[in-house]
């Protein structure tokens, strides 16, 4: 069994009802991906999840807002048959971009703005890729 620390997620919508996502290169996976914000959850740095969260969301988009907007939507066992880290989501809306993106010197992180309609088309063409928790078979 893994012990990994606990990411943390969280899904941001801009004033013009528009998600916020990313799109970057993922070594582990060697290719570009989009996806949602996620930080592995430091116990001796940050006090509480939603803390974390709101780092990581500034630091990888630029999107300044405190702690106490996040709206936890729960948590889950990221793998339940190989670690005990636990998934902690969160939801922030009315959004704005309001500081600067301050991502490692080895990232490029790219902003994507999708409406919920192109998320819908998104999924069903299978442009995200399958977080290994929801595939079948692990």
């Amino acid at each position: 069994m893994t012990t990994l620390t606990n990411p943390v997620h969280v899904l941001p919508v801009t004033k013009d009802h528009q998600i916020v996502m990313i799109q970057m290169y993922k070594q582990g996976a060697d290719e570009i991906m989009l996806q949602f914000f996620a930080s592995r959850f430091k116990p001796n740095k940050h006090e509480l999840y939603a803390i974390a969260t709101a780092m990581t969301l500034e630091k990888e988009t630029g999107i300044k807002v405190p702690a106490s907007r996040l709206q936890p939507l729960g948590s889950l066992i990221e793998e339940s048959t190989k670690s005990t880290a636990q998934v902690h989501a969160f939801f922030v809306d009315q959004v704005e971009f309001n500081s600067s993106q301050m991502g490692d010197k080895n990232e490029e992180i790219e902003i994507i703005l999708l409406s919920p309609n192109d998320v819908d088309r998104y999924i069903l063409e299978g442009k995200f890729g399958t977080p290994r928790p929801f595939q079948s078979g692990t």
